[in-house]
């Protein structure tokens, strides 16, 4: 069987360090900086792997997804995305650059102390995305109720009808009278905020039910 080398890759937006760990328990051998570019990392992957070595590769789960790590796979690497949180961390070390965790992640994943992450097939990553913009959409909304609310709290508008945002909620809202036209108008931007970002939550929230029930996840969905 072909020499394992140990490859730790530091990737990020526009550029990758990249470290490799020889078998057993001899130094990092290598640490370069290159550009995020997959062609020109698969030339250093290749001259690495030279004179028949087997590469084990992994990088931290990050901003950047799991396009890597696809890409990886399907040229026939052994690559694993790692637990950021689960990284060993050595007792006083707080000092972190791009070469040390490049280091660092070459030299775990040869010693096996990482814990790699479940990486999502396309599809589940998809809807993934789609919770995410439901997520923001719900800040979205939070943050305009909140600020409706405030904005008629100063000036003397306290609802004492019940629970918030409901129908007979927003009607009273609807009924007050101001007096200045720029605050006519605050009124009515704010409202219409609450209503788009409500009409939003609502559209992403019935895509995700809609498309959960056609993937693979429907099983577990419906145990949940």
């Amino acid at each position: 069987m072909a020499e394992v080398r140990y490859v730790g890759l530091d990737v990020h937006k526009d550029s990758i360090v990249m470290a490799v760990a020889e078998a057993g328990d001899g130094e990092v051998r290598e640490v370069q900086e290159i550009r995020a570019d997959w062609p020109l990392l698969q030339r250093r992957l290749a001259r690495v792997a030279a004179g028949g070595f087997r590469l084990r590769l992994c990088y931290e789960a990050g901003p950047t997804g799991y396009e890597l790590h696809r890409r990886l796979t399907e040229a026939g690497y052994d690559c694993q995305v790692i637990a950021p949180s689960l990284i060993p961390v050595k007792a006083g070390q707080r000092i972190k650059t791009d070469r040390r965790d490049a280091i660092k992640l070459a030299r775990c994943l040869r010693s096996g102390d990482l814990t790699p992450v479940w990486v999502p097939d396309e599809p589940t990553e998809a809807l993934r995305d789609l919770e995410r913009a439901r997520e923001a959409a719900k800040r979205a909304e939070r943050s305009a109720k909140h600020q409706l609310s405030k904005f008629l709290l100063r000036h003397g508008r306290k609802w004492e009808g019940g629970s918030n945002w409901t129908l007979k909620h927003l009607a009273w809202i609807r009924r007050q009278q101001f007096e200045i036209e720029a605050l006519r108008r605050v009124v009515r931007e704010g409202l219409q905020a609450v209503e788009e970002a409500t009409e939003r939550v609502a559209r992403l929230m019935s895509d995700i039910e809609e498309l959960v029930a056609t993937s693979a996840l429907a099983p577990l969905v419906t145990a949940l």
